[in-house]
């Protein structure tokens, strides 16, 4: 396996993406106790739903992308483009409706989470980006 010559800002966005993500599985795997409202059935199983499907989707993106990345960039590029749509997707989904339901703590680890999403939003696209663009320069 060779290292792909990419830019250093598809690099940095890397490191970036990747530092949100740990972070997130982090906060989510290790929530503390009385997080949630448990009173409140409607949030409680909103967010044990989102929280198992987001921990499986982020640990295998962040598992399976490298690997698509030192063997096939244009695979890679698939791939990207499409964790970057379904992180939007997430993104627009909690800005609309979940922050209605749930609840999230207003400051520490998540806040963080919060506060940096769009970066890590933005470093997505720009990977998809130079991704497509290395793939059309070589055709």
């Amino acid at each position: 396996m060779t290292k792909p010559k990419m830019s250093r800002p598809f690099w940095v966005s890397f490191v970036l993406v990747y530092a949100i993500g740990f972070l997130a599985l982090y906060s989510i795997l290790f929530a503390p106790a009385g997080w949630f409202d448990t009173e409140n059935s409607i949030e409680y199983i909103a967010a044990l739903k989102l929280s198992t499907i987001r921990t499986f989707v982020i640990s295998f993106s962040m598992f399976t992308f490298p690997i698509l990345l030192f063997t096939s960039l244009k695979w890679s590029k698939y791939f990207v483009i499409s964790v970057t749509a379904w992180t939007l997707a997430t993104y627009i989904d909690d800005y609309l409706v979940l922050y209605r339901i749930i609840e999230y703590p207003e400051r520490g680890l998540v806040a963080l989470l919060v506060a940096v999403r769009p970066l890590g939003v933005l470093a997505m696209i720009w990977m998809s980006f130079e991704l497509t663009m290395k793939l059309a320069v070589k055709a």
